[in-house]
């Protein structure tokens, strides 16, 4: 794992908003998507949250929704993991899965 690497363990909406990650492919660049923190414990996805941009209104409500660009544009939070296991891995009670051969050091 990298050494600058963050722990995330609450306000993923206000933390979504410092890892913004602007789409230049798109023909207006924003940062609209969906961004995936993944588990440091099991490797699996923890939670996702949608980043608005603001740029684009729903008609109907007036509130933000994702652009054009962000619609279906999924974004891999790689400085930043959650220090718990995800929802299933706990249903499960597994302890470690995954990254199993990492943490004891390549053995199986």
């Amino acid at each position: 794992m990298e050494s600058n690497v963050e722990l995330v363990t609450n306000s993923f909406r206000r933390d979504v908003l410092t890892r913004g990650v602007v789409n230049s492919a798109a023909p207006t660049p924003c940062e609209c998507g969906l961004y995936q923190y993944y588990s440091q414990k099991c490797g699996c996805l923890y939670k996702s949250v949608h980043l608005k941009c603001g740029n684009t209104l729903s008609e109907n409500t007036g509130m933000p929704i994702l652009c054009r660009a962000g619609r279906g544009r999924k974004v891999r939070v790689h400085d930043a993991v959650v220090p718990f296991h995800c929802a299933e891995c706990r249903r499960k009670n597994v302890r470690w899965t995954g990254r199993s051969a990492e943490i004891k050091g390549g053995q199986s």
